[in-house]
């Protein structure tokens, strides 16, 4: 759900796509508290990606960012079919902290 494309050289992280959950963010079926949690996360990292875009993005942290995003498209499509799992939620967060503190770094070099 969240791919990233940067190609070679440095690059302006708003020159990279938005995260397409961006345009259909996920929808939280009122039984599952947790889904909605991970809704609400989701939409938070997408804001917090979009305050830092701007920032030069180098090449040799491409592979480790679209990992990441790999990584949380993942876990979201777990949590769909595992709505109530505290743990994807938990792992969700961490993979959005990790992509989030690795965009930090990036953009302070």
């Amino acid at each position: 759900m969240i791919g990233w494309r940067l190609q070679s050289g440095l690059h302006p992280a708003s020159s990279a796509p938005t995260p397409s959950l961006a345009q259909t963010p996920p929808r939280a079926p009122s039984h599952a508290p947790l889904r909605a949690e991970a809704v609400r996360m989701t939409r938070d990292y997408q804001i917090a990606l979009e305050r830092m875009q701007g920032a030069p993005m180098p090449v040799a942290l491409q592979p480790a960012l679209e990992d990441l995003d790999r990584s949380a498209s993942q876990v979201l499509e777990a949590i769909d079919h595992n709505p109530r799992s505290a743990q994807l939620l938990q792992t969700l967060r961490y993979t959005y902290d990790r992509r989030l503190a690795l965009t930090r770094r990036a953009a302070l070099s």
